[in-house]
């Protein structure tokens, strides 16, 4: 096994240990090329089954080697409650890419019955709840995206509209 295969490996049982329980049995590893990415990096889904108080499971992850923005904003993003999968890297702090495992949100959808409005209703909220927490820290976050006229008129307005609520929401519970 190669040295690169092992570290994979290591990464996909520690992911599993800080996410889903450390008390599980991992029974297979079964890895598939995705197809390289937006970025033209190889994505790699892997299928994991395993036995957890004697009940078999099974969870997808999908690894890449991810910039340190992307890291970063995925650790930030789920630290701050956002709807992003959660993942793990093993070089958080390394200006270089570096392998990250993330959790496979979208293995068990089936796409013969989405409903894309309430789909794209969650992205909205999703977005809106990123850009309202987030809204005054652009130095400290360049990755995150303005939230302008263009964009507004791009999405119809439901971006400002979901975001004036989130934030009319988020004074009232805090």
């Amino acid at each position: 096994m190669s040295m690169e295969s092992v570290t994979l490996q290591h990464l996909i049982k520690q992911t599993i240990n800080q996410y889903v329980s450390s008390d599980i049995h991992i029974q297979s590893i079964k890895s598939n090329p995705v197809g390289a990415g937006s970025q033209a990096v190889e994505l790699l889904r892997h299928h994991i089954e395993f036995l957890i108080n004697g009940v078999n499971k099974d969870i997808s992850f999908v690894t890449k080697k991810a910039t340190f923005i992307e890291r970063s904003a995925f650790s930030r993003l789920f630290l701050q409650g956002a709807n992003v999968p959660y993942s793990l890297s093993n070089e958080i702090h390394t200006q270089d890419r570096s392998l990250i495992c993330i959790q496979d949100v979208d293995y068990q959808t089936d796409y013969s019955h989405l409903d894309i409005d309430l789909l794209q209703n969650k992205e909205l909220q999703a977005l809106a709840y990123i850009h309202g927490t987030n809204m005054g820290s652009k130095k400290e976050l360049p990755w995150i995206p303005i939230v302008d006229r263009s964009h507004i008129h791009r999405n119809d307005g439901k971006t400002l509209e979901t975001f004036v609520e989130h934030r009319h929401k988020k004074s009232i519970i805090y």
